[in-house]
């Protein structure tokens, strides 16, 4: 069990050596990651970039930006020196099995935002040069170092993480539990025959870290040498650091709970003189222990299904920012002013209407319900006013109009909320002076399907979000419908989207825009974000596992213990003929009743979530129970039949 603990720790250090590497990859060389927001900078994207590449070379940063690679293959991720200044490999090796990310040429930056995530690869980067320009600059600087520390504060705040290091200290106490439940008597016995209560102390606590770092030395070494084969000589060093220290609280964490328990369970001579059995002092701490147990088991089968669920939609929704891969949108930079703004309103329109003829411009814009705000939309959690476009676009996704995706609704069930937000905002974006109601006739309602999550973007900011509870308002045609302020409006909000980055430029200039509107694509964060979620998923499952065995362990050495008190009433009444189930009865009942109530208490805490699978959980964890206390029951009555107890 000792290895199991530690092979856990392993895990989690293979884990925080992964998520270490996407965010400092060791196989650039990478020193720090730097996060640049230039939302309120005067620069335009491309001085923006040209800028940094200065700053990298004369403050020898070695800065590369970290895109999303947006092919939808590799790794997910590409790297693009920003500088000349940046020496990096051809491709970069990676730590999980991931493919090697592929380094692109600095012309790859070309129609990519410069806000974003970059590395510095040189050692000797001169990190107030950059400071200095950013302030100079009003461009928002987070700096993080490529240091063990820095990487445990980010993982230790995700909750997954948290589990699996309770997990641990759980597993500890349980072996500790074991280790003096095994040398009881033995300890009772130098007790009686006069051995210092200092020395059988640390002999006993001396033993047990002895016999947890040998598993841990032996855990280290094959770690290590199966991620310097596996992986690379590269991980080596972070990933030794990582599992040395965490090895080290583990052992700590030992140390600790072995003094605590061999102190509470202290045999006396007044124990020894009324003839009670050395493990008498060990029963309730084994008991509050099984109960913490019962209860992290139980409490944790929700966190662990939300997070798989959660590991499922981020797979999904990677899938749909690789289905916008080829989609981009206009920025207007912060320097036109509202005037520059509004002479280029006419012209975004004809763009938007030659890019819609060509089946190129997809709206997707989405209000959740905030009466607090004016957003009013009764019963309906959130409004999404999208064209046919957008929804082909989520069509890669295997989002559907009447196919398990969409469910239309007649216009006859619209909520009254709805219209009454709806009417009076079309009669002001409405291109022809028409009435509201004449615009909103025109309009489709659909309903998001059970089961079924589509993806929208919203108002104002174009971000992605995957709703189950959307009323979808299908607008017939964009040009058609809305005048060009509004349609101009939802461009610079990102909320249209245009299809392919050469048509877009040719439109651009056909349209007379170049020079006064840049394209960037927009779905390279989206794609780096949801990169991440799978790992914490399977931290919390294996968290779970690892739970799930202190309980048998927790169980077996509670059992072991009670069996050992109560073997004087066992033996006579099995050997009267009494079935061992009448025999454990009493204390079996016992334990399920107060696993019944924690289960309960469970279920009220957690509002229900995840109901048939807590209760599905508890009902095995709760059959530990008579199984445990059988072995034990049967092995105590062949032990003091043989007159070894």
């Amino acid at each position: 069990m000792t290895l199991v603990l530690f092979a856990l720790v392993a895990l989690v250090a293979a884990i925080v050596t992964d998520l270490h590497d996407r965010s400092l990859p060791q196989g650039l060389g990478a020193r720090a990651a730097v996060t640049l927001d230039f939302a309120d900078a005067h620069l335009g994207d491309q001085r923006a970039f040209t800028e940094l590449a200065r700053v990298s070379e004369e403050g020898g940063l070695g800065l590369v930006r970290v895109a999303a690679d947006l092919t939808g293959g590799g790794a997910g991720t590409v790297y693009v020196p920003v500088g000349p200044d940046a020496d990096v490999p051809s491709s970069v090796a990676t730590f999980g099995g991931r493919d090697d990310v592929r380094v692109a040429p600095p012309e790859a930056l070309a129609n990519s935002f410069a806000t974003g995530e970059y590395l510095v690869t040189r050692a000797a980067g001169d990190r107030e040069a950059l400071e200095t320009w950013a302030a100079q600059h009003r461009v928002s600087v987070d700096w993080a170092e490529a240091d063990l520390v820095s990487t445990l504060q980010l993982v230790v705040r995700e909750a997954s993480f948290a589990s699996s290091l309770l997990a641990a200290s759980v597993l500890t106490v349980t072996l500790v539990l074991f280790w003096l439940s095994v040398r009881a008597r033995g300890r009772a016995v130098r007790v009686l025959g006069g051995v210092p209560a200092w020395r059988i102390q640390l002999e006993d606590v001396g033993g047990f870290l002895a016999a947890v770092a040998v598993a841990a030395a032996a855990v280290v070494v094959l770690a290590t040498a199966v991620v310097a084969v596996g992986q690379g000589a590269v991980f080596v060093p972070f990933y030794l650091r990582t599992l040395l220290v965490l090895s080290g609280a583990v052992v700590a964490t030992s140390a600790v709970a072995a003094l605590a328990v061999s102190a509470a369970s202290w045999p006396t001579a007044e124990s020894l003189a009324s003839r009670r059995s050395p493990v008498t002092g060990l029963r309730g701490v084994t008991t509050v222990v099984a109960a913490l147990v019962f209860t992290l088991v139980v409490s944790a089968v929700g966190p662990a299904v939300t997070a798989w669920n959660q590991a499922s939609r981020a797979a999904e929704q990677q899938a749909t920012w690789y289905a916008l891969a080829d989609q981009v949108s206009l920025v207007f930079p912060s320097a036109l002013g509202e005037e520059g703004f509004v002479e280029l309103m006419p012209a975004v329109g004809a763009l938007l209407a030659d890019a819609e003829e060509a089946g190129g411009a997809a709206l997707s814009s989405t209000w959740a319900s905030e009466p607090a705000y004016g957003y009013d939309l009764g019963e309906v959690g959130h409004l999404a006013l999208v064209n046919q476009d957008w929804l082909d676009l989520m069509r890669r996704g295997s989002v559907r109009t009447g196919s398990g995706g969409l469910v239309q609704v007649p216009a006859g069930q619209v909520p009254a909320e709805v219209r009454d937000f709806l009417v009076p905002s079309l009669e002001i974006w409405s291109r022809d002076p028409r009435p509201g109601e004449e615009v909103y006739a025109q309009l489709q309602f659909y309903r998001v399907a059970d089961g079924v999550t589509l993806p929208m973007a919203t108002a104002g900011g174009g971000e992605l979000e995957f709703l189950d509870d959307a009323l979808v308002a299908v607008v017939p045609a964009l040009h058609q419908t809305f005048d060009d302020d509004f349609l101009a409006s939802l461009t610079s909000s990102q909320n249209i989207v245009l299809t392919g980055l050469a048509p877009t430029l040719e439109l651009v200039r056909a349209h007379g825009l170049e020079g006064s509107v840049e394209v960037r694509y927009v779905a390279e964060a989206g794609a780096l974000q949801a990169q991440y979620t799978a790992h914490f998923a399977w931290l919390r499952g294996v968290s779970l596992l690892a739970l799930a065995a202190a309980l048998t362990l927790t169980a077996a050495v509670g059992a072991l213990i009670t069996a050992m008190l109560r073997a004087r009433r066992d033996f006579p009444m099995r050997l009267a003929g009494r079935s061992w189930a009448q025999i454990l009865a009493p204390r079996v009942g016992r334990e399920v009743v107060a696993g019944l109530a924690i289960t309960a208490l469970v279920v009220a805490w957690q509002e229900g979530r995840e109901l048939a699978l807590v209760v599905t959980v508890a009902a095995l964890a709760l059959l530990v129970s008579p199984l445990t206390h059988l072995a034990a029951a049967r092995w105590s009555f062949t032990n003091l039949g043989l007159r070894k107890q």
